[in-house]
């Protein structure tokens, strides 16, 4: 899953069957992001360029699932260009 930074951050955790809560089991979250683990959304907006590697698991009634990875990779800011030299 990608994002920028600076820019608003979103991406849903699904599961099947249906999960009613989901876990972060290890890693950490991008700066700026939140999880909700009723719902399993990632939100916000990242605040630092970098690679995270994070491992979650979703649960119902029935028990928990194992862990599956997920790798968030947020790129830096777009750049707009500057000219470095003078028109002749």
């Amino acid at each position: 899953v990608r994002g920028r930074k600076g820019v608003p951050f979103s991406h849903l955790l699904t599961a099947s069957p249906a999960a009613t809560s989901f876990s972060l089991l290890s890693g950490s979250l991008p700066a700026g992001l939140s999880f909700s683990p009723t719902t399993g959304a990632l939100s916000g907006t990242p605040a630092t360029a970098g690679t995270n590697d994070l491992s979650f698991s979703a649960a119902n009634a029935f028990g928990s699932g194992r862990g599956a990875a997920l790798r968030i990779i947020i790129d830096p800011p777009l750049q707009v260009p500057v000219i470095s030299s003078k028109a002749s």
